[in-house]
């Protein structure tokens, strides 16, 4: 961040692009874009929301909508030297998360008692006693912001550790900073089971960068934590005069990103003069750096939302043309998007990117026209035809606006207003598409591979679940089945989701619920009071120092249950405290912990000997993936000690099982599509099948013609029921086999 003010002169290094053989030189009237030159892989556009009060959520529609608005994928948090962020930054974050961005942040400072200068502001260096400390903290704030609903991607080891401001700052030498990412902060994202990576260094400029990069891509230890070299814009650009491309990035497999610059000389200026100024910036460093994201500094203007400073996307109470201009890149060229080779600067005044989506079937090209008349200008498309073109411009005049779609094939040319940025989108491949999406932990592979078919082609959907999860079932559109690999017959477009769960250990949902792996998936949440959790003798204690405001100011919790709409589930668990006092217990939406799913929020009372507690419910919500359960302990100061937690899905029906071990192991059921197996050892020569819903409502029942002592297995069909998941009851002589459950995928 800076508060000053810096006048940028964008400087060019003249670079031709040489594409299949035909050197175009700088000013050539022809644009070639050569679809099978790929480059660097793109993460997306964005900025930072730091000290930011909060913004309307039509603000946030139109800064963040995919579909009606700029798009952008990125946000960049501020991290308080107390671990924290601000309410109004979450709720930006949770909001802009939920239109499909990503979110990270950034510390400025560690606490002034951890640094050598005593002091959060005028930069001053974390003490080499204090590393750990300061690495758990930010472990901490990553796994609150979990528990808030916002999945951190990435956090920053520091911003601009080489710069010394009057603000929050903190410096480190390369060394320093390669040693605490790769000796501290990785490893301890690493311990709590943190999938996180690490941005570093977010050095001042470019011309600074490469010290801190190298210290940290030759590190082995730092290496493996971060992914992302990043660096800041203030007073140059990546130019080959500085040594850009930055090879050993490259070398190394990470991704060069630019965070942080803020246009501070437009000061109440909407017009397309900013917008065309951060286009240019943009791609020079697109091309040169080579980047695969860009954020500007605020999101929101340093006066606010209706102020007329000119370092955010917003003014007088709206977006203004930089934040739609942002947006002809962001909106279009998604993250996992690629960069192709094309002639950068056809002609004078005018810049061009490429840039391919193969999942999405998608061909983008953006163009600055920076000239004061308009300007026409020819494209040609090597290794791709693309039926049609759609402009979307950003003038003076216009945001973003579709204009009519231009035929295309092989080439095309447009006129370009005056100042001006446009982009074209097209499609490539025939067919129809088939969009693939993945809830929960796992991939989707498809055979024959591609996102677009021909009519009547047959794709086989393979689910590979992550270590630690279960495939569930398919869904979509005339889509409901739960085998895997799945066929489908291309006959239109078709979007397809694979369900995935965390896996239940022998039939309990919560992972470690008696503690052996120590706090192992569990989190303490502290909002108000303070408190402490430890595992002692595998039972979880909470030391209560302070109490809060409220019951769940301070909560143990444990995320990621896989709770079924209309099924009945029985929660147990040990518990005891020091002293006689209460337990509050709550089943309730990760993403919106304002959602209980209990018709009533559990209370206990405690005494100090142990006891086991227990009580049902039935899921009368939609089915979430990640449920939570939530001890809340925070109104009372006694010490409480938790034990042997279980959240297990039960019959409706109450039937239990009374015959013999072996004959268990010798039942089975098994549905394909409406075709329902049953196998077990009959003890008599009467038997009936029962199905029930999950809420317990008996649906039909089949007689069983069994023989007394054999083994009974027939094939029944199950036509009339619909698709669904079904309990089934296996009775013999007044007696319950057993009982499993069952999906209907016709």
């Amino acid at each position: 961040m800076k508060i000053w003010s810096i006048k940028k002169t964008f400087i060019r290094s003249g670079v031709t692009a040489l594409m299949l053989g035909v050197m175009n030189f700088l000013y050539s009237a022809e644009c070639i874009v050569a679809f099978e030159e790929t480059q660097q892989h793109m993460s997306g556009f964005g900025g930072s929301t730091a000290w930011a009060g909060g913004l309307d959520d039509d603000l946030i529609d139109e800064l963040f909508s995919p579909t009606d608005g700029c798009g952008l994928t990125l946000v960049r948090m501020r991290i308080a030297p107390n671990g924290t962020t601000g309410r109004g930054e979450i709720d930006i974050a949770k909001k802009a998360q939920a239109l499909g961005a990503s979110i990270w942040a950034a510390p400025w400072s560690p606490p002034a008692e951890w640094k050598d200068n005593n002091s959060v502001n005028n930069g001053g260096s974390l003490l080499p006693e204090h590393y750990q400390d300061w690495a758990d903290r930010l472990v901490s704030y990553v796994e609150d912001l979990k528990a808030q609903g916002v999945d951190l991607r990435w956090i920053s080891a520091q911003n601009e550790p080489n710069w010394t401001a009057e603000y929050e700052s903190c410096r480190y030498t390369p060394e320093e900073l390669a040693t605490f990412v790769g000796e501290y902060l990785g490893p301890s994202l690493e311990r709590a089971g943190l999938d996180t990576r690490i941005i570093a260094p977010e050095v001042i400029n470019w011309g600074s960068l490469k010290p801190f990069g190298d210290a940290l891509l030759n590190s082995t230890e730092a290496l493996k934590y971060c992914d992302v070299i990043a660096s800041h814009s203030y007073g140059d650009e990546p130019t080959g005069s500085r040594g850009y491309p930055y090879e050993l990035v490259i070398e190394k497999g990470k991704e060069l990103w630019e965070t942080e610059y803020g246009f501070d000389q437009f000061a109440g200026d909407e017009s397309m003069i900013p917008g065309i100024a951060i286009a240019k910036q943009m791609h020079g460093q697109i091309v040169n750096g080579p980047v695969s994201a860009y954020h500007t500094w605020w999101i929101i203007p340093a006066d606010g939302v209706d102020g007329t400073a000119s370092n955010g996307l917003v003014m007088r109470g709206h977006v203004i043309q930089r934040g739609y201009v942002m947006g002809n890149y962001s909106r279009f060229v998604r993250p996992g998007s690629y960069r192709i080779a094309a002639t950068d600067n056809p002609s004078n005044g005018v810049y061009v990117t490429a840039y391919r989506n193969d999942s999405l079937g998608q061909l983008t090209i953006v163009v600055i026209n920076e000239n004061e008349t308009a300007m026409e200008q020819s494209f040609s498309l090597n290794g791709i035809s693309v039926p049609e073109i759609i402009p979307w411009e950003t003038s003076d005049n216009v945001k973003l606006a579709n204009r009519e779609s231009v035929s295309a094939g092989t080439s095309f040319s447009w006129t370009f207003p005056a100042n001006s940025v446009v982009t074209f989108v097209g499609s490539y491949g025939s067919g129809y598409r088939l969009s693939v999406e993945t809830i929960g932990l796992g991939t989707v592979n498809r055979e024959p591979a591609g996102s677009n078919y021909e009519e009547e082609t047959v794709v086989t959907l393979t689910a590979q679940p992550e270590n630690g999860w279960d495939f569930v079932g398919w869904s979509g559109e005339g889509i409901s089945d739960s085998r895997n690999p799945l066929s489908i017959t291309m006959d239109e477009d078709k979007m397809v989701s694979a369900l995935f769960a965390r896996s239940a250990v022998n039939g309990n949902l919560v992972l470690n619920g008696d503690f052996s792996s120590g706090s192992d998936e569990w989190i303490l949440n502290i909002w108000d009071g303070s408190a402490s959790g430890n595992v002692i003798d595998q039972e979880y204690q909470i030391d209560i120092e302070s109490i809060g405001t409220n019951n769940h100011d301070i909560q143990l919790v444990q995320s990621g249950l896989f709770l079924q709409t209309d099924s009945t589930y029985e929660i147990t668990f040990d518990a005891y405290g020091e002293a006689e006092r209460t337990l509050e217990f709550n089943v309730e939406m990760a993403d919106d912990p304002w959602t209980s799913y209990l018709p009533q929020v559990q209370q206990f009372d405690l005494s100090a000997t142990k006891q086991t507690f227990s009580f049902r419910f039935t899921m009368e919500h939609p089915t979430d993936i990640n449920g939570r359960i939530c001890f809340n302990t925070g109104a009372s100061s006694e010490t409480i000690i938790i034990d042997n937690v279980s959240v297990k899905l039960i019959d409706p029906t109450h039937a239990s099982f009374q015959g013999k071990t072996e004959k268990v192991l010798r039942s089975n059921i098994k549905c394909k599509y409406s075709d329902l197996k049953v196998t077990f050892f009959s003890p008599g020569n009467q038997a009936s099948l029962k199905l029930y819903n999950l809420n317990g409502k008996l649906l039909k029942t089949i007689a069983l013609k069994t023989k007394a002592g054999e083994i009974y297995s027939q094939i029944h069909t199950l036509r009339n029921i619909s698709n669904g998941y079904y309990l089934i009851k296996i009775n013999s002589q007044k007696q319950t086999l057993f009982t499993s459950t069952i999906m209907v995928a016709k």
